[in-house]
């Protein structure tokens, strides 16, 4: 009973809170968006680069500290003027992230520290997982959308080197 009585109380300021600031509350903590991905994939001295899109879900726990979910799908890289015609992809990958960011005015600076999960279909169908991190700025337009930039490295599985820059966009939710 007394832990019931404690969590209602802690929900208590939304009872008294005006509907603009109820809104506010609950619109600056999710985000939804998508990304433009391009890859950089090296491997026995050939350089590839598949592109990929992602949708994005981003949580704020706390100012300064979002947490993020990507899910991408790939597209190939077939313009490798090898005699074997190799064609390259990123197929499916799994991203999650601590995002904490710093703050100035319309602009955040962030970096990126978590886990990923990815396949790559090429002469040998590559997978691997494990820490991923990065780095990435975005603004804030017209306090509607936040417009990104990033740079990211993908966990190594020891024959070649996975890194993307992304440019996307957010829409609180």
């Amino acid at each position: 009973m007394k832990i019931l009585l404690l969590f209602m109380i802690s929900f208590s300021h939304f009872l008294y809170a005006d509907e603009e600031t109820l809104e506010s509350d609950v619109n600056d903590t999710f985000y939804l968006g998508g990304a433009f991905v391009t890859w950089n994939y090296d491997e026995s001295g050939e350089v590839y680069s598949p592109i990929s899109f992602e949708g994005i879900f981003d949580y704020e726990l706390f100012n300064p500290l979002e947490i993020s979910l990507r899910l991408g799908m790939g597209f190939g890289d077939a313009e490798n003027e090898d005699v074997s015609n190799r064609t390259v992809g990123v197929d499916l990958y799994k991203l999650l992230y601590f995002k904490p960011y710093l703050s100035f005015e319309d602009a955040r600076l962030y970096a990126l520290f978590g886990y990923a999960d990815y396949d790559i279909s090429s002469n040998t169908k590559a997978q691997a997982s494990g820490v991923s991190y990065g780095i990435g700025a975005d603004y804030n337009l017209f306090d509607v959308s936040k417009l990104f930039i990033e740079w990211r490295t993908m966990p190594d599985n020891g024959a070649f080197e996975l890194s993307s820059i992304s440019i996307g966009l957010t829409l609180p939710y």
